[in-house]
């Protein structure tokens, strides 16, 4: 995850190390990897100079109740054990921790994407202190002959539920 890819990069022990330069890292993440995005710079907000959530699913209710995983397993960064984390974001605290954010944010979503209410609203707490920019790309702008889209997706049985799934 990204904890412990920031926790590699910082070892200079490791190979080819001596060559990063961590003074501009960027931290990205798509779908639940924005959640680490938001942990990783609650535990190191001075480990990383921009941040992007792809289609992230950001403080969407049910994302942030889903996500408390993420921190809690020790193959996430924690130390602790399943049952608990060591991050300081909790699982309603989402909110917060993109209120401490203090880099420039790129938010990264589409219009049919089941996270959008989540990005928009990751923007607009953002905005608030001046560092997230919103990006919505439109679906006649997109390719979506793939079979990752909505059409072939597993996701199918949410769809259904429509913007009930979190709300901008």
């Amino acid at each position: 995850n990204l904890q412990l890819a920031l926790s590699y990069a910082k070892e200079p022990a490791n190979k080819w190390m001596d060559r990063a330069d961590l003074s501009k890292v960027a931290i990205v993440g798509f779908s639940m990897g924005g959640h680490e995005v938001i942990n990783t710079h609650a535990r190191s907000p001075e480990a990383f100079k921009a941040a992007a959530l792809v289609s992230g699913s950001g403080p969407i209710p049910l994302a942030d109740v889903i996500a408390w995983n993420l921190p809690c397993a020790p193959c996430a960064g924690s130390s602790c054990s399943p049952c608990c984390s060591d991050t300081p974001v909790t699982p309603c605290g989402i909110g917060q921790a993109l209120r401490a954010f203090d880099v420039p944010t790129l938010v990264v979503t589409s219009e049919s994407d089941l996270a959008m209410s989540g990005a928009y609203r990751a923007a607009s707490v953002l905005a608030e202190k001046g560092v997230g920019t919103l990006v919505t790309l439109k679906e006649s702008a997109l390719d979506l002959s793939s079979p990752t889209t909505v059409a072939h997706t597993s996701w199918g049985p949410l769809l259904a539920l429509g913007g009930c799934y979190g709300t901008p």
